[in-house]
């Protein structure tokens, strides 16, 4: 009874599927554990800095955009309303975060570094931190990432 009790509550354990070769007990399996979080961990830390880099250029050129061809450089009330319809429209269509809030940091990016060779260099310097927003406090996390180098 014991047998068919250990194999029943096997059974539910695996979700209804029966265990054809019970899991391996060897004393490498805490290494190989750990290996395989580790590869798991860095292939995570690599996506997350190339999503930042590309997020830092993309962020870079929304501001451009708005700023050169719609704004022209002026900030009046029309500046306002084709912020309000952009953000509308993009969020309609991407989904969350693409606030007023957002677009106006994205042309303060642009304000901030108008050099796009500058902008290579920032998405180069800033991928060592965990998340990248375009901001007026990107100038400090430059200096930052530079004084820990």
């Amino acid at each position: 009874h014991r047998k068919n009790r250990r194999a029943r509550l096997e059974y539910v354990k695996n979700g209804g599927k029966r265990m054809k070769n019970p899991p391996p007990t060897s004393s490498n399996t805490p290494d190989l554990l750990s290996d395989i979080k580790t590869l798991i961990h860095d292939a995570k830390q690599r996506t997350a800095i190339a999503v930042n880099s590309e997020l830092t250029l993309l962020y870079w050129q929304i501001g451009k955009r708005i700023n050169n061809e719609v704004l022209k450089g002026e900030r009046a009330d029309y500046g306002k309303q084709v912020i309000a319809h952009l953000s509308q429209s993009l969020t309609t269509q991407f989904g969350k975060g693409w606030s007023q809030q957002r677009l106006r940091h994205c042309i303060k990016f642009t304000d901030n570094f108008s050099d796009p060779q500058i902008v290579s260099a920032l998405r180069r310097e800033l991928s060592g931190l965990n998340h990248v927003y375009p901001s007026v406090n990107n100038r400090a996390r430059i200096y930052d990432v530079r004084q820990s180098k």
